[in-house]
């Protein structure tokens, strides 16, 4: 959001213009559209951590005669971020339906990846 005076940038819950010191006042609808950004950003952090997850998986697991254990490690790290950040999300607004989506399919994915380590094992 930006100032409608002298154009600063401003931050998310800023109440005047630190440079020409104009009040904010934002109605329901641009708070709701400050939201919607901020849960697409969320989002779209998420689905990209998963799919660095799921590539590293099928490197790990495929392509390479050794399992990697650094490999492993950002695996790991970048899909509890990504679930981390898909629950954030979710749960901070609760109205998005791109944050419901990405959660379902979630839980799709996670069913399919239990799937394949049961019959793999």
């Amino acid at each position: 959001m930006y100032c409608k005076d002298c154009g600063k940038k401003l931050s998310k819950n800023a109440t005047f213009c630190l440079r020409c010191g104009t009040e904010i006042n934002m109605n329901e609808q641009e708070i709701e559209n400050l939201q919607k950004e901020e849960t697409n950003k969320l989002c779209i952090i998420s689905m990209i951590l998963l799919v660095i997850s799921i590539i590293l998986f099928i490197l790990n697991s495929n392509y390479m005669q050794f399992k990697n254990t650094i490999f492993s490690i950002i695996n790991i790290l970048s899909l509890l971020s990504s679930i981390i950040l898909m629950i954030v999300a979710r749960i901070s607004y609760p109205k998005s339906k791109f944050s419901k989506i990405l959660m379902i399919l979630y839980i799709i994915f996670m069913i399919i990846f239990l799937i394949y380590i049961k019959v793999t094992l």
